[in-house]
């Protein structure tokens, strides 16, 4: 052991003895420099108390100058008497101020913090002289000056005054005279206010001089005391540092091995802490010999205390023995150095797990692999629902390209398909009943209206739902669908299938068009009726969603089941493609009906859903519910057709077929039809004439629209009666268009007698 360097104990008493010394003489010393600092400031505080209400009283000078030159500039007596009783009170608070600093006491006033003749930015100060100090005023007594101020104040409010009332009894001369008398005073007999505020300025000179004079001597004092401060300062110092320096060297060893250990204790404990705080699998198992060496406390819940087992005797999860592949992998040591890791995907059940493997160094120079198990699940269906909606999106795209593409097509065939159906009611009109080309008039008139309906069904697929919507009952639809002759005719094409339903008897309305309704039943039974190749079942139910009485919007659910070979998993992303089928185009079906139905649906604000396999296919239709009331059934009985009585109907029209179509019917109707080929030549038209209605053509390029070509022809002819027509599905056009007055709208290809019921209650 090193001896010490004192070598009695009297020699430790000295250097103690010196400290102490020290430390009585800085005390000493701090207590006689905060004496005198003490004194100084004092006096110092004086000389600035009294430079500041001095600057109060200059200032409240120079505001009594501003307002006494303002107070006869004004003609409002108002004005006038706020000005004379400001100088007044700004008076009286100088001479306050000056007894204050005679006398003593205490006075509030306000310092403004900017320029002196802003009022803005201004602070409270509050002065009262140290006790025992009395200011004496040595130069100059300012009161008399005041006491004239207020005497030449009191002068001009009264010579104002006398002005402005000699001008308000209209006295012009004894005005004037007024006037040159307060010029007079003013350029004569106004204070010297120049003077007076030198006079004030002098009166706190020599404050600011003893102010000037006292900080030299509170630096001086101040350097001197650090100075000594600081011999001081250093001495004990170092008498510390030399005492310090001995305990350490004896305590060095000590305290270096208790502080080894306690971080040692510490990082343990932090480390365990964080692994322990995870609820993820955690171990540290040997590189060469597997022997599992550190686990977590997850790990230790989940599997007991397997220190010292074979980590895939614990861990491993394929159901097959002996070491895992990932550690048998010679990449995770290269060179023999660590930093070798690996990273995995496994799934186990309903669940995905990451594992991340990291050689280490160990206890002993032991090499070591660390794994983190993570679970994934989440991640995984996440990604997996992205990737469906991701795929969702897509269809409706193709979907909604394709429809477009449809649309197109359909309205094209619409003015093509006029004529086909248009016609041969205007002949069958001309010939007698007993005529042979009835028959085959019929026949074009009968191909027509189904070449008609594959183009609503284009429609269907490009625009959605023409129809108006209304409360209907699903379940009605189900029966009369059942009871139709379409039903008949493929029940009897196919009688190895039988067809049965259970409709719930509780089932609420839904709100959408019965007719596409009614597509999209028809569709779903033939499809799976034509699905099964020999005997088998198609089975019709419809119920209440469960789950959606648990929320605010309730669904209503069709489904369509049959027991067929199913549809391949690779066929059911496109079945709702349009004119993707298996079937035998014209023989079979055209390719629609499926997109018919996915359309239809999502126009009603449904979905579809299938679920196919080997042992059959169910469509799921879900449309949401609503509380109205579905109108009842009733037989539609023939009417005859109902004529005109020589109205006169502008056809406007950008297709020279179907402006001929129109105006053929219209005139074997009675009434009498002129042409305009587009909106331009229709407006211009009825610039010059009058007409009972207008059949306006919805899309007539590359002019105006229908719309448009309507509200010019309103701008001149307001109410004019319309009727309106497209080749497409009502769109916003044609309800912006009946918002403004239309009557109607009627969609191409038309019969004869919609063409005579629509015109007829326009009319009427």
């Amino acid at each position: 052991m090193k001896k010490s360097p004192f070598k009695s104990s009297s020699s430790l008493f000295i250097f103690l003895a010196i400290l102490l010394l020290g430390l009585i003489s800085h005390l000493f010393q701090h207590n006689l420099f905060l004496q005198l600092q003490h004194k100084v400031d004092t006096q110092a505080e004086n000389e600035r108390n009294r430079i500041v209400i001095g600057e109060m009283i200059i200032n409240d000078l120079r505001k009594v100058e501003a307002n006494f030159y303002r107070l006869p500039t004004s003609t409002e007596i108002n004005a006038q008497q706020i000005f004379f009783d400001t100088i007044m009170q700004t008076i009286s608070r100088i001479r306050k101020a000056l007894h204050v600093i005679e006398k003593g006491g205490a006075i509030d006033f306000t310092i403004p913090l900017n320029l002196p003749e802003l009022d803005e930015m201004v602070t409270t100060v509050h002065y009262q002289p140290t006790t025992g100090e009395r200011y004496i005023l040595e130069i100059i007594d300012l009161r008399p000056k005041l006491v004239d101020l207020e005497e030449k104040t009191e002068t001009l409010m009264r010579l104002v005054s006398q002005r402005d009332k000699l001008r308000s009894e209209n006295k012009i001369e004894e005005w004037a005279k007024a006037t040159n008398e307060l010029k007079m005073f003013l350029k004569g007999g106004s204070p010297n206010f120049v003077r007076i505020i030198e006079n004030a300025n002098q009166l706190f000179y020599k404050s600011q001089s003893r102010l000037d004079q006292i900080q030299p001597i509170l630096a001086e004092k101040q350097q001197n005391y650090r100075l000594l401060e600081t011999v001081l300062a250093s001495l004990i110092i170092l008498i510390v540092l030399v005492l310090a320096g001995l305990v350490y060297k004896r305590q060095s060893a000590m305290v270096a091995l208790e502080k080894s250990e306690a971080q040692l204790s510490a990082a343990f404990t932090r480390f365990s802490r964080v692994l322990d705080g995870l609820d993820n699998i955690i171990y540290v198992a040997d590189i060469k010999t597997h022997e599992i060496l550190f686990t977590n406390r997850y790990t230790k819940d989940k599997y007991g205390d397997v220190i010292g087992q074979k980590c895939y005797e614990i861990f491993r999860i394929d159901g097959t023995e002996g070491v895992c592949p990932c550690c048998l992998n010679n990449s995770l040591l290269v060179d023999n150095a660590t930093g070798g890791s690996f990273t995995l995907e496994n799934q186990q059940n309903d669940k995905w797990f990451e594992i991340h493997g990291q050689v280490i160094n160990w206890d002993e120079g032991r090499e070591a692999i660390h794994i983190l198990v993570f679970d994934i699940t989440d991640r995984k269906l996440a990604q997996q629902e992205r990737e469906e909606m991701a795929a969702q999106l897509h269809r409706a795209q193709k979907m909604k390209a394709i429809g477009m593409m449809a649309g197109g097509v359909a309205h094209d065939l619409n003015n093509i398909m006029a004529g086909i159906v248009s016609y041969p009611d205007m002949l069958l009109m001309d010939l007698p009943e007993t005529s042979p080309m009835h028959r085959p008039l019929n026949t074009i008139k009968k191909a027509g209206e189904r070449a008609a309906a594959v183009v609503e069904d284009l429609l269907t697929v490009a625009r959605g739902i023409a129809k108006k919507k209304e409360p209907i009952a699903l379940n009605c639809i189900v029966e009369q669908y059942l009871q139709s002759p379409e039903f008949g005719k493929l029940a009897s094409q196919h009688p190895q299938v039988k067809c049965s339903s259970e409709l719930a008897p509780d089932l609420s309305p839904i709100s959408g068009s019965p007719i596409h309704i009614s597509k999209v039943l028809m569709n779903l039974v033939t499809n799976a009726v034509e699905a099964i190749k020999e005997q088998g079942n198609v089975h019709i139910t419809t119920y209440n969603d469960k789950e959606g009485e648990r929320t605010e919007s309730k669904l209503v659910v069709l489904k369509v089941s049959d027991d067929g070979p199913g549809i391949r998993q690779k066929d059911i992303e496109r079945i709702f493609e349009p004119f993707y089928t298996k079937k035998v185009m014209g023989r079979s079906g055209t390719g629609l009906g499926l997109a018919v139905v996915w359309n239809a649906v999502q126009e009603h604000g449904g979905t579809v859903n299938v679920k196919s396999d080997a042992s059959g296919t169910i469509f799921e239709v879900r449309l949401p519910a609503t509380t109205g009331t579905p109108r009842s059934s009733s037989s539609v009985t023939p009417q005859k057709l109902l004529r005109g009585r020589g109205e006169h109907i502008l056809v406007i029209d950008d297709d020279p077929s179907q402006r001929e179509v129109a105006s053929g019917m219209l005139e074997r109707l009675g009434y009498a039809a002129s042409e305009a080929a587009n909106g331009e030549e229709g407006v211009a038209f009825l610039h010059e004439n009058s007409v009972d209605l207008i059949l306006l053509d919805m899309i007539m390029p590359p002019g105006m629209g229908g719309r448009e070509t309507y509200e010019k022809i309103l701008a001149r002819h307001p109410g004019q009666k319309a009727v309106l027509v497209s080749g497409f599905s009502a769109s916003e056009e044609v309800k912006q268009a009946i918002s403004l007055g239309a009557s109607s709208f009627i969609k191409k290809p038309y019969t004869v007698e919609e063409l005579a019921s629509v015109v007829y209650k326009a009319l009427t």
